[in-house]
């Protein structure tokens, strides 16, 4: 066995620990912004909307919050919308430097967002 292979986790099927933990940070990023970004008229909670600033200096970038958040509808509920925008907003201000050329790579939606409930 050589010794420059990243060491596998017990009954991990075949994952190193590197892939388990990046799966971790994954699904913990997908409750955040589903929690945080429901169609529940109330405020985003700090504690979630921190785990997805947090997020975005694990990731080195707000493309996980991209990818997640463009799978929430949008179009169809302005209080999801609202709060996509409002995390968004944290993220860029407060997020890692990178989120803002992530974010930049996605304006064509927030153009769409802006003409439909602007």
């Amino acid at each position: 066995m050589s010794t420059r292979h990243l060491p596998r986790a017990i009954g991990s099927r075949g994952k190193t620990a590197l892939e388990i933990e990046r799966e971790n940070f994954e699904k913990s990023q997908h409750v955040a912004i589903t929690k945080a970004i429901s169609a529940t008229e109330c405020p985003v909670k700090e504690k979630h909307a921190r785990t997805i600033v947090l997020g975005t200096f694990k990731d080195h970038g707000a493309g996980l919050y991209w990818t997640i958040g463009g799978k929430l509808p949008l179009q169809g509920n302005p209080i999801i919308a609202w709060k996509f925008i409002h995390v968004l907003h944290k993220i860029l201000r407060d997020g890692h430097p990178h989120a803002i050329t992530d974010s930049f790579k996605n304006h064509a939606i927030l153009k769409e967002l802006a003409k439909l409930w602007g």
